[in-house]
């Protein structure tokens, strides 16, 4: 299998993690994190390792990125994808444009939403470029470069849980040779890190390898090729698996741990990962003023939410604009 590693400084790996591929432009500050590698998605894939890694680190590191590099060069959503455009170098010629930063931060974030709801409720990217007498020339090209950019990401968080699944998987076979142990306790304490159970949120390591466990040898193939996380969690997350990672969740102060709420509650949470917001192409072509709906479920808008990006969207394409939730039409 094909892949390359480049070795950089902590510093450099977490810019790296952060932006989510190498010499992203991004405008926002990073946090601080401990990280050991990035894996890369890209023809070929890419390894960043942390040169203050230690050897066993770096073995715990690299079982686990086999495991993405097979994954990745198999599943339908990920094989051929390739690292985006939006870098500093790409976009330097359109930074002295009025306005460059916030159109860039306005579109990729109505550029999340990746897929039509119906064919009155379109995808925000699909409808602004078929829209070209709407921007500038320089507006038109960057258009396409986050709409690209968004497939990339959408490719990656639609199988997250499946790929970091499968990744530990292979990652426990290969590591269970490790012979000392000095080596054998250092992977202990690092499996304790990628297990930890977060107070809030989901493990999606943890989560995908008791999925992963449950998968039969001879479904393996069509799991790896075809599915993505809605699939695998449809599929797979039995009452069994329910019992074992004891999962609940908070709904107007009210705790559920039952398995068809939880599961219903997962299905959800792994198909909203972001606001939805979609053009209301019906109202928009009739009154001639771009009308957006949003879904609220399972994440809000807050109304200082819809009255910035409202007002951007006035600001950067000069024309009316109007924000409602969905189940207002």
């Amino acid at each position: 299998m094909e892949y390359q590693i480049i070795q950089v400084s902590e510093k450099e790996l977490l810019d790296v993690h952060f932006k989510g591929y190498r010499n992203r432009y991004i405008s926002l500050e990073q946090s601080k994190q401990n990280v050991l590698e990035v894996f890369e998605v890209n023809q070929p894939p890419t390894i960043y390792l942390n040169v203050e890694n230690t050897k066993i680190e770096n073995d715990f590191v690299m079982a686990h990125c086999m495991g993405h590099i097979y994954f990745a060069k198999q599943n339908v959503y990920l094989k051929e994808l390739k690292v985006p455009r939006l870098t500093v170098n790409e976009l330097i010629p359109y930074m002295e444009y009025e306005h460059f930063n916030l159109f860039l931060n306005v579109m990729r974030n109505l550029a999340t939403t990746q897929h039509n709801l119906s064919s009155r409720f379109i995808a925000p990217m699909k409808f602004f470029q078929s829209k070209k007498e709407w921007f500038e020339g320089w507006q038109v090209v960057l258009l396409k470069m986050i709409d690209e950019e968004a497939r990339y990401f959408d490719g990656i968080k639609k199988t997250i849980i499946l790929n970091e699944g499968f990744a530990v998987h292979k990652q426990d076979q290969v590591l269970k040779q490790t012979s000392t142990t000095s080596a054998k306790l250092e992977i202990c304490q690092l499996n304790a890190q990628l297990h930890y159970k977060p107070e809030h949120g989901l493990n999606i390591y943890s989560l995908g390898k008791i999925l992963w466990q449950t998968v039969s040898k001879n479904e393996y193939d069509a799991v790896i090729h075809n599915f993505d996380d809605n699939m695998f969690i449809q599929k797979y997350y039995t009452e069994t698996v329910h019992e074992k990672t004891k999962l609940s969740f908070v709904h107007n102060r009210q705790i559920y741990n039952d398995y068809q709420n939880v599961k219903k509650q997962l299905v959800e949470y792994i198909s909203q990962r972001t606001n939805n917001i979609f053009v209301d192409q019906i109202i928009t072509e009739e009154s001639g003023y771009l009308t957006l709906r949003y879904q609220n479920s399972p994440y809000t808008m807050n109304n200082s939410q819809i009255t910035i990006l409202k007002n951007n969207l006035e600001k950067l394409l000069n024309r009316k604009v109007y924000i409602k939730p969905l189940s207002s039409f």
